[in-house]
């Protein structure tokens, strides 16, 4: 009996020994609570406010016991912090809260979210939280803005991304008013519009034909920033020798001699038909009027009708391309009284549709074979960004009687405008008839890949006859104005020589696209109703609208590659 009795005595103490150590273990955790946490987490320097306590610490589910006399056991789920390192400061740095700032409900939050997910929770705070708000106003002033009809640089037809130019007349205040009265939802704000426009597109207004010199400006900005003393000297080199080929241009197109005649020829920005004051111009198709002007003599020569000659033809009959420029400077050397005079100069921008190409070059070999008492032609193309021509200076006036005009709606009218600032030829009536150069001149002339200089590099173009063959004549192409270090050859194919370009006369009428046809008599019946037809003043676009077998897709045949504008490195003028 005494025996049983003392062996219960020893399993109670045991019990009473185990329940002591819990009761130890509870309340060295329950005395690490989330206050000395954090002023452990603030006294340590340096430490990420919210991953320091999941570092220093584990987090485990704790055994609680409800009562010391009770061996029962039950869990409550909730995390406890258990410290791995019993060694712990127990006042903060007041310095680390100022630095991290993070409060006590910050660092329970992290303690339970990473027992709940066993990873550090992700950070919500800052960031963009409102761009989705507005990805549909956005969508609506993208394809607003996109439906806006825009005109392409004058120079640069083959570049798919230069800058495009909206009307004169507008600018983002009336485009946002425009936008608001289509009634396209959601609206948006101006602040918005305009941080759209500026940001997305690559738009502005005006005219196009205005050059900006962009290798000045950037060596100009260069310059400023550069601090090595060599390399912003080179950079003044540069610039200094990049200003001076332009500066030789300008000599060449105001130089006066005897013996020498000079044709400047250029293309004026597309006039659209009709022109009307109303807003659905602005992101319609419309027809197009096409003017080259050729001016005859000098930049310093007074502008007047005897010497400023307009070649005027419209989109419906033939395309802007270098037949109808060919054909229209081979017109004016034809009608010119070339008595006494030995070479010609020709000087025109380095578009390459237009003017810079092997057509051109091998019109004016044929020319010059026909006229023996022309020794030599020159054909000479501006720096990039400096080819201001006194063509320029004949639609500055032009444009700005078209601009006083609210309503033009016939092609008479363009003319008549033109009229009062120079000579107008029709193309393809009596006055000069379109040829088709580019299919006579490829069959004799090689590719400009063969020839034996770089035809994209050129400035300058020197044309003569050969001595010893007098159906041919001679090429030299230099990259400088006043070098010659090319040397002169022929260009034709093997057995073919210039005198075998024999162009044909092209058809007058030209297909129009059918999206453009579409939007012109969408205009019209908006503007004048259902039955414009029947307006006498109109019968221009019903000719061209109605016209069997016109409402198909053609693009215009124009050479891909623009002026090359890379500027040769060679420090010479």
């Amino acid at each position: 009996m005494y025996e049983r009795a003392l062996q219960r005595i020893t399993e109670l103490e045991q019990e009473l020994s185990i329940a002591n150590s819990q009761i130890t273990e509870y309340e060295e955790a329950q005395s690490l609570n989330t206050r000395s946490l954090f002023e452990e987490l603030m006294a340590t320097p340096g430490a990420p406010s919210t991953q320091f306590a999941i570092r220093s610490d584990s987090v485990v589910l704790h055994h609680h016991t409800q009562s010391t006399k009770k061996i029962k056991r039950y869990m409550d789920y909730y995390p406890k912090v258990v410290p791995k390192n019993k060694a712990r400061k127990k006042a903060a740095n007041p310095e680390n809260w100022k630095q991290n700032r993070a409060k006590k409900q910050r660092v329970h939050t992290v303690i339970r979210k990473h027992f709940e997910t066993g990873e550090c929770p992700r950070e919500n705070r800052g960031g963009d939280h409102k761009s989705h708000k507005f990805i549909e106003k956005r969508k609506g002033i993208r394809d607003f803005i996109q439906s806006l009809n825009c005109s392409e640089p004058h120079y640069c037809r083959g570049s798919s991304s230069a800058r495009l130019y909206l009307p004169a007349d507008l600018n983002i205040n009336k485009i946002y008013k425009m936008y608001k009265e289509r009634g396209i939802q959601p609206i948006s704000t101006k602040a918005l519009f305009r941080k759209v426009f500026n940001t997305e597109f690559n738009l502005g207004f005006g005219s196009p034909k205005t050059d900006i010199c962009s290798t000045c400006l950037q060596l100009q900005e260069k310059i400023k920033v550069q601090t090595d003393i060599a390399k912003k000297n080179k950079l003044i080199t540069l610039k200094r020798v990049h200003t001076l080929r332009a500066k030789a241009f300008y000599d060449v197109l105001k130089s006066k001699n005897e013996g020498i005649v000079t044709f400047s020829f250029d293309c004026q920005k597309n006039q659209p038909l009709p022109k009307l004051p109303d807003q659905s111009t602005y992101y319609s198709r419309q027809f197009y009027v096409y003017n080259l002007t050729i001016v005859q003599g000098s930049s310093k020569d007074k502008l007047t009708k005897e010497n400023v000659f307009s070649y005027v033809w419209g989109e419906e009959e033939y395309s802007k391309d270098s037949n109808t420029v060919a054909s229209a400077v081979y017109h004016r050397l034809n009608a010119t009284d070339l008595t006494n005079i030995h070479t010609v100069r020709l000087i025109s921008d380095g578009c390459a549709g237009q003017n810079k190409n092997t057509i051109i070059v091998g019109m004016c070999c044929k020319w010059l074979l026909l006229n023996p008492s022309v020794k030599k032609i020159e054909v000479y193309f501006p720096i990039t960004g400096h080819s201001y021509l006194p063509s320029d200076r004949v639609f500055g006036h032009i444009e700005r009687e078209i601009k006083r005009k609210d309503v033009i709606i016939r092609p008479q009218e363009y003319h008549d405008i033109i009229a009062n600032h120079g000579t107008v030829i029709l193309m393809g009536k009596s006055d000069c008839k379109v040829l088709n150069w580019k299919a006579a001149v490829d069959q004799v002339v090689k590719p400009p890949g063969q020839w034996h200089f770089k035809f994209m590099e050129s400035k300058r173009i020197i044309i003569k006859r050969c001595r010893t063959d007098t159906n041919n004549a001679l090429v030299q192409g230099e990259a400088f104005y006043k070098s010659n270090m090319g040397a002169i050859r022929n260009v034709c194919r093997r057995g073919k020589n210039i005198m075998m370009i024999s162009p044909n006369e092209m058809l007058l009428g030209v297909p129009v696209k059918s999206e453009k046809i579409n939007d012109v008599s969408t205009l019209l019946s908006k503007h004048y109703g259902s039955d414009w037809k029947e307006i006498n003043d109109l019968s221009f676009y019903r000719n061209i609208i109605y016209q069997p077998n016109i409402n198909i897709n053609n693009a215009e045949s124009e050479e891909s590659y623009c002026e090359c504008r890379v500027e040769n490195p060679a420090l010479i003028v």
